[in-house]
């Protein structure tokens, strides 16, 4: 009856639980704001903050005081971050601006204030008036006996009594029923790590979250404590060793499910490997896999899509499901879960699809199609108790190795709570959305957390500075990467990151132009030498690398090559416009990697003429042509060589160069190569002569330079041969989401 009386008390006090101002209203109960009658797409820290903001109008509100209401002192967060992207999102919503505010003013280093006129309390008060039953009762003194009318009296007052009480249990009981079970929310975030690499979360044994951490050399595993702290590097030996990953914690904590991918995209060798980091037994090759709930057996995809399960403890695959996809494609199967009832196993696809399959290998489908106008969908994982499956929802899931293969999004939960007398929620639940974009959530042991990597993306143009030698922003230091220069140094072509939008500018930064909008990507823009034309490399709907070509003064951009089949990987211009050099590597193409169809080609614009390359052993990408037109520079399969093919002599050519090195570009007088080297955990941008000589070194990458954009790192030339770089200045971290269940 408790229950029943509360829910009528908030339903009559429900109109004055609101704030308006001009068209806004903001409804304190469910944390909404509405403009004209129309619910605004804003949630979570804006509105808080803007609650606050109008608790106090005309009052100056400091950050300080914002930080104690919103995160007492034992959260730990990036503060002066999320207030800031908070108080963006909020002017957006409310289409305010910060140099001539309307509604949110900015009071330097000190804090906010709310300037609109504020109205509380809208509406109309219709508090129910109930009277105690007592009330209607009459006093009857205990030593008098009834007439026989006062007992007829007493029954007509009582039973209609007992009859309200029961129809309002009935009514309550209906409604209680009929309700739909508490929506899960977040109540907390806790910081958990702080070096500000990039990481993913993948999974926990109760105490340690495992992640894998981004290194410039390589990817290695690593864990934290799950109440947060010093980040450690777990010894694995594996041979072939790169490119480690976790695809989850074994159900008792023991064991981590381990892949090494030897330099492939297509699928690794999938391992068993103690917590501790040994010894380590070989499972099978895979492109994605996943523990049973009894953690006896593991459930994996082939490169092709179909699944299959193998015991632990080896021996032969059982095939449990075929794809129909063609022979030649790569089916990209990512973030195998199994249900903990070992009924259903899903995963996702090429595409931001989550799909479904049973344990047995029947009712393969699309889970939830069409949800959300088909928003983008991945990294979906089970609850231990299996009432809720988490998973990345959003319309900006990212690609790219930065952004790495789970993506980045908003955290949702879908409620599969069964067999219980009120209805579970029928739609997918919001449960974290703002002010970082978040990436793969695991759920802890118990439940009650969710730990997820949170990640601001911004990069940083920087430009080495021969005189001063440091790095210092370019461009104003705008969030750009890949940058190439017009032949005449007048104009620069960069991507925007991380929305991967083709701009071109001239040189100081102005006179900006758009080039391409989503859902292209460009990757690798080259300018034609007659400054006419831009190319570049991107994914086609189907996910296969192909070159396109865009007119530098915007347009709709098309494909180069388009009867040509097979991957085009990184293209480049001759010096007199007339021919175009690419490989047919597969890049970051989902097709079957065989290096015995990897080819270098050289097509005559106006004829269509094709050239094919020499084989070279260890394979030959990324090829640059030479300011002279004599050579086209670029590295072996494996990054170790870089490679030189003469085009007068037609013979290979290796630089006096061993090592990981990646982004090589050619001097502007053609007499070097400038390059990134690495070396365990060292980095610096070095160049070589191309007639023969020793290598130099540039500059020393400082010790706390991270890279970002698509690739993860870039580097290129300015017009003077000065290197450019990306600095990553946004954040990544592990985070600890407090998960309430009712």
């Amino acid at each position: 009856m408790a229950e029943f009386r509360s829910f009528v008390m908030e339903t009559t006090a429900r109109s004055e639980s609101s704030v308006r101002f001009e068209a806004f209203e903001l409804n304190l109960c469910t944390r909404e704001l509405y403009r004209d009658g129309s619910r605004l797409k804003i949630r979570g820290h804006p509105i808080d903050v803007l609650a606050i903001l109008l608790e106090h109008p005309g009052e100056l509100v400091t950050r300080e005081t914002l930080q104690k209401l919103l995160w007492p002192d034992n959260t730990f967060v990036d503060f002066e971050q999320i207030l800031n992207n908070s108080i963006g999102k909020l002017r957006d919503a409310l289409g305010d601006r910060a140099e001539s505010p309307r509604y949110i003013e900015t009071l330097p280093r000190l804090g906010y204030r709310f300037i609109a006129p504020v109205e509380k309390g809208a509406g109309n008060n219709h508090a129910a008036q109930i009277q105690p039953i007592t009330e209607a009762l009459p006093a009857t003194p205990m030593a008098t006996i009834p007439s026989e009318r006062q007992r007829i009296s007493w029954h007509w007052i009582v039973w209609p009594v007992v009859s309200i009480v029961v129809a309002a249990f009935a009514v309550f009981g209906y409604w209680y029923v009929r309700r739909p079970l508490p929506a899960p929310y977040i109540s907390h975030y806790e910081q958990l790590t702080l070096d500000g690499r990039r990481k993913d979360v993948r999974g926990t044994d109760g105490t340690r979250v495992y992640m894998v951490l981004t290194k410039p050399a390589q990817d290695v595993i690593a864990h934290v404590p799950a109440s947060g702290g010093k980040v450690t590097e777990v010894p694995i030996d594996l041979q072939p060793h790169s490119d480690l990953s976790v695809l989850g914690v074994s159900p008792e904590g023991s064991s981590l499910l381990v892949m090494n991918q030897a330099g492939t995209i297509e699928q690794g060798y999938v391992w068993i490997v103690m917590a501790v980091g040994r010894p380590a037994r070989f499972l099978t090759r895979a492109y994605a896999a996943s523990w049973s709930p009894d953690g006896r057996t593991v459930a994996y995809a082939n490169p092709h899509g179909d699944i299959y399960t193998i015991s632990v403890d080896g021996g032969e695959p059982r095939l449990l499901f075929r794809a129909d996809t063609p022979a030649f494609q790569i089916t990209r199967t990512l973030d195998m879960s199994w249900s903990p009832d070992g009924k259903s196993i899903r995963f996702t696809r090429w595409g931001g699809k989550i799909f479904e399959i049973s344990s047995t290998g029947a009712n393969f489908h699309e889970w939830l199609p069409g949800w959300n106008g088909g928003v983008k969908k991945c990294c979906g994982h089970w609850t231990p108790d299996g009432e809720l499956f988490l998973f990345l929802a959003g319309r900006t899931l990212g690609t790219g190795p930065t952004i790495g293969p789970s993506g980045l999004g908003q955290i949702w939960a879908f409620d599969e709570r069964h067999g219980r007398m009120r209805p579970r929620i029928a739609e997918p639940i919001l449960l974290a959305s703002d002010p970082l974009l978040l990436g793969n959530p695991v759920s802890s042991r118990d439940g009650k957390k969710i730990f997820a990597r949170g990640v601001s993306l911004r990069g940083e143009l920087e430009r080495y500075d021969p005189n001063s030698k440091h790095l210092e922003p370019y461009l104003g230091g705008i969030s750009a990467e890949m940058p190439d220069f017009s032949r005449d140094g007048k104009y620069v072509a960069y991507v925007s990151f991380p929305d991967g939008i083709l701009w071109r500018a001239n040189r100081d930064g102005g006179g900006v132009v758009q080039l391409t909008e989503p859902p292209f990507y460009p990757r690798n823009p080259r300018w034609s030498p007659d400054g006419t034309q831009i190319l570049f490399t991107d994914n086609t709907h189907i996910g296969v690398d192909a070159i396109y070509v865009v007119s530098s003064q915007g347009g709709t951009p098309k494909r180069l090559f388009p009867d040509t089949g097979g991957p085009q990987s990184i293209a480049d211009w001759s010096p007199d416009g007339t021919k175009v050099v690419y490989t047919t590597h597969p890049g970051f193409s989902y097709v079957p990697r065989d290096e015995s169809k990897i080819e270098t080609r050289i097509v005559e614009l106006a004829t269509g003429k094709v050239t094919t390359l020499p084989k070279r052993p260890g394979g030959f990408w990324a090829p640059l042509w030479s300011p002279d037109g004599r050579y086209i520079a670029g590295h072996s399969f494996d990054h170790r060589n870089l490679i030189i093919f003469d085009l007068k002599t037609g013979e290979w050519r290796d630089l006096p160069q061993k090592g990981d090195n990646a982004f090589h570009n050619w001097s502007h007088d053609g007499r070097f190569i400038y390059f990134v080297h690495w070396s365990q955990d060292k980095g610096g941008v070095c160049r070589v002569p191309v007639q023969g000589g020793k290598r130099e070194l540039v500059f020393e990458l400082p010790r706390d330079f991270r890279g970002t954009g698509w690739y993860g790192f870039w580097m290129s030339l300015d017009p003077t041969d000065a290197p450019l770089l990306v600095r990553d200045v946004g954040t990544d971290e592990i985070y600890a989401l407090t998960l309430e269940r009712k």
